[in-house]
């Protein structure tokens, strides 16, 4: 495969990933928080603990944000995560979860400035 056939594949991912962030936190600042505390709380088998996920998005100010899960499990807003089990997710793509991990905020004004959101 040639240097440009990689690039064109490259390309195409991104917008993939990209289109389906947007479809997954949508006109939402706060299911942006949800999704990145969960990318941010990820274990290294794969899970996240709600515990930990809602910790960080109460902490920037999201208060219902198993509302928000409620939601990312949903086709309406592209089944990005998956329940486990009780209080344990997981995303379903691990490169979508890389992709949340290294996008910038779509909603940079809606963590306050004393809070750090990776």
């Amino acid at each position: 495969m040639s240097s440009t056939q990689h690039l064109v594949i490259s390309l195409s991912t991104a917008a993939l990933l990209e289109d389906r962030y947007k479809k997954a936190v949508a006109s939402s600042p706060a299911r942006e928080i949800v999704l990145r505390a969960f990318a941010q709380c990820r274990r290294s088998d794969g899970e996240i603990w709600t515990t930990d996920a809602y910790k960080i998005a109460l902490d920037v100010g999201v208060e219902n944000a198993s509302q928000y899960v409620g939601h990312l499990v949903t086709r309406d807003y592209g089944e990005e995560i998956e329940k486990v089990r009780e209080r344990y997710y997981r995303f379903r793509d691990s490169l979508f979860y890389a992709y949340v991990s290294a996008r910038p905020r779509i909603f940079q004004e809606a963590v306050p400035e004393q809070f750090e959101l990776e």
